[in-house]
């Protein structure tokens, strides 16, 4: 979080951050780091007040961020990364495609997905089980788009945190991370396949 932002400086939008997850109970809160290029005394106090977890400044240096990273994924407990709600409505995510692309298209998206994610998947358990982390996050990362197609938002969020944490902490941290996407995978297909189905009719009524 830039603390020099323009309209709303990184401090009052870290309490606004703060204030909306309270208010909606949310148990897995965010990672705040704060970013600023005047390290003033008293800065770093007034950063964790505002409700922010890390403090950087700039510029930043590689080494010190990713001692970072491993410090907030060692500390961050593998259940947040499992208690990400990650079944979106699949049903309304195609109905917003419909609107902006046609039913053709958004069709087509919801085909790559249902023909590509459980062998983007496989990859993905391949390359944690090899051990080598950045083979792994690339694969974590494709999960990314994959997901983006279907408006799997809460599942976006998992891949991207699995990809982090392999960068971060290597592959043996992302053991629940693995399971929990793979088992997104078997709750979104049916539904995805239902929203095709559906498609498919529309476009044969259109048709006929």
């Amino acid at each position: 979080m830039d603390l020099q932002m323009p309209r709303l400086d990184g401090m009052a939008a870290t309490q606004r951050i703060r204030e909306a997850e309270t208010a909606r109970g949310e148990s897995n809160p965010a990672v705040i780091i704060a970013l600023t290029a005047n390290v003033m005394h008293g800065e770093e106090g007034r950063c964790m007040a505002a409700g922010m977890n890390e403090y950087l400044s700039k510029p930043v240096r590689p080494e010190t961020l990713r001692t970072l990273l491993r410090r907030i994924v060692a500390n961050r407990p593998t259940s947040s990364f499992m208690n990400i709600e990650n079944i979106e409505d699949v049903a309304g995510s195609a109905a917003a495609l419909i609107q902006q692309l046609g039913i053709d298209g958004a069709l087509e998206m919801f085909e790559i997905f249902d023909r590509d994610i459980e062998h983007a998947i496989a990859e993905v358990v391949r390359k944690h089980d090899s051990g080598n982390a950045s083979e792994f996050a690339k694969a974590a990362h494709s999960l990314v788009g994959f997901f983006g197609l279907v408006g799997s938002d809460g599942s976006v969020n998992m891949a991207r945190a699995m990809e982090e944490s392999a960068l971060a902490s290597g592959c043996a941290q992302c053991t629940p991370m693995v399971k929990a996407i793979s088992a997104s995978v078997e709750r979104l297909l049916p539904m995805v396949r239902d929203a095709i189905a559906g498609m498919r009719a529309q476009l044969e009524t259109q048709m006929n």
